[in-house]
């Protein structure tokens, strides 16, 4: 989609040279004479942009057209003037040969429609009518410094000359241009606008602009729209980086955090390393110090707790403990079992020695119903794992949630 022409910031600062008009027109209450009727026109040189063009310059002119009573001829010849440059050079193209106004063809018709295709050389497209509209309802947004009155008076300038350039959308309705304003103010207006029970079917622009003014007005009270209040919503790193804002309050109560750590044997020091560099405290692996659990400002950091430990970095050891209980109990039932089966085998032996084969069966008893137990510990586990995953997550919620890397 290409970038709209016309923005909330208009594409000039000083007032453009004008350029007087003088025409004679003959007395309503006296046809025999004629008064003298002079405008002046701002001149477009094409380093304005097309609004100025089609706001100030062509309308200007057609004001002048209309009260001087202008013929087609007349309209060519003296709207010419009213440009220099390279809107002057655009519009004698027009004119003579793209697509060309011959003699005949300058009517106040033909006027009309020369006065469009400039518009669209000036463009570079013949829709960029369809671009406008589509910007304001989606991305149009009022600045913070802006107060709504003054946004809403230049919501409805960019809205009227977006109208009269080229495009096939049509002109928004009534509610489609409620909806369209309505987008174009903060996400917090629209929020407390909800919430206040109103629609946006029972207010019109003015009131809904109004109710933004008041909120505007308190913000403004509290300072919220200074620019130091900017600064200081701004002040804690730099915008491409990862970190987490934080107040200062709270920042500098981290920053005091590691001070302490300073003396106390440098737990949770950076060393000097910045953000996105590798951890100082553990060279050996790929985290950044940003990533750093020791790093009191990082939102992965974790505190110590009382056995020097942080929290959560026990779980290997409580899923060992969980995990060697578990094959403990499957191997106590797996060799209760496989004892019977023994001592089965062993009875029905006529020429084996009653007592031998009791040592025997013990011997055997403990060591294959360990490997029986734990065995079977491990087939079951695979099997969960290549099932659904619906066990083995089971599993890891048990022993405290899916262990995570330094």
């Amino acid at each position: 989609m290409r970038e709209p022409l016309i923005k909330v910031e208009r594409a000039w600062s000083k007032d453009a040279k004008t350029q007087e008009l003088t025409a004679y027109v003959e007395r309503e209450d006296d046809p025999d004479e004629k008064r003298k009727v002079v405008n002046h026109v701002a001149i477009d040189d094409g380093t304005r942009g097309i609004e100025h063009l089609v706001a100030h310059t062509m309308e200007q002119f057609d004001r002048h057209a209309k009260e001087s009573q202008l013929s087609g001829a007349e309209q060519f010849r003296d709207f010419a003037k009213c440009l220099d440059a390279a809107t002057l050079r655009m519009w004698n193209q027009v004119v003579q040969y793209d697509p060309g106004y011959p003699e005949a063809d300058q009517t106040n018709y033909g006027f009309n429609k020369g006065k469009k295709e400039l518009s669209d050389k000036v463009c570079g497209c013949s829709d960029m009518r369809d671009t406008q509209l589509y910007w304001m309802s989606h991305k149009m947004k009022k600045p913070k410094e802006m107060s709504p009155r003054d946004f809403y008076f230049r919501f409805k300038e960019i809205l009227a000359v977006s109208l009269k350039l080229g495009g096939y959308f049509q002109t928004p309705n009534e509610h489609e241009t409620k909806t369209m304003l309505f987008r174009a103010f903060p996400t917090s207006y629209q929020v407390q606008f909800q919430l206040s029970a109103m629609t946006l079917e029972d207010k019109t622009q003015d009131e809904i602009v109004m109710y933004f003014q008041k909120l505007h007005d308190n913000e403004s009270k509290k300072g919220l729209l200074s620019s130091k209040s900017n600064k200081r919503n701004k002040r804690d790193g730099d915008d491409d980086d990862d970190r987490p804002r934080t107040s200062n309050k709270k920042q500098r109560g981290r920053d005091k955090h590691n001070k302490s750590n300073d003396k106390n044997g440098g737990k949770g020091r950076s060393s000097g390393a910045k953000w996105n560099e590798q951890c100082p405290l553990h060279p050996n692996n790929e985290h950044t110090w940003g990533q750093c659990r020791s790093n009191p400002s990082s939102k992965n950091f974790k505190p110590l707790d009382g056995s020097f430990k942080r929290r959560g970095d026990n779980r290997d050891d409580d899923r060992d403990k969980k995990k060697s209980k578990y094959a403990k109990g499957e191997s106590k039932r797996s060799g209760d079992a496989h004892h019977y089966d023994v001592d089965e085998h062993h009875s029905g032996s006529k020429n084996h020695k009653r007592s031998r084969s009791r040592r025997r069966s013990s011997y055997s008893d403990d060591s294959d119903a360990t490997s029986v137990g734990s065995n079977h510990y491990h087939e079951q586990s695979h099997h969960s794992t290549r099932s659904s995953g619906r066990v083995t997550s089971s599993i890891f919620d048990e022993l405290g949630g899916m262990p995570k890397d330094e």
